[in-house]
């Protein structure tokens, strides 16, 4: 399955996850848009028909996604919000290193 590239971030924090919140969705929805067909989005993104018809009304309406009359394409603004929640999980992550080496730290005084 096609999916944005450049998001592994992205894919890697949103799989591990055991239950995803509506934004989590929205963006793994989102990411599998790429020139993709309302079929090939609900495999990609593990949804319903009407869940993925939901999140896809929203992300067009938000200007992340357009249909083209076959495809949803992602648009700028989708590939935007992609980059800038891949940026920030990925210092979520770099946070969490630093805490768990400054209570690492804090267990040996």
């Amino acid at each position: 399955m096609d999916r944005f590239d450049g998001y592994s971030t992205l894919e890697i924090y949103l799989k591990h996850r055991k239950k995803r919140t509506q934004l989590e969705i929205l963006l793994e929805v989102v990411m599998c848009s790429n020139n993709q067909s309302i079929t090939r989005i609900m495999y990609c993104a593990g949804l319903s028909y009407p869940l993925v018809k939901k999140y896809l009304g929203t992300a067009s309406e938000n200007g992340l996604v357009e249909f083209n009359g076959k495809t949803y394409l992602l648009t700028e603004k989708g590939k935007s919000l992609l980059k800038a929640y891949s940026d920030f999980s990925r210092l979520v992550k770099e946070v969490k290193v630093i805490e768990n080496n400054i209570n690492s730290l804090l267990n040996k005084i």
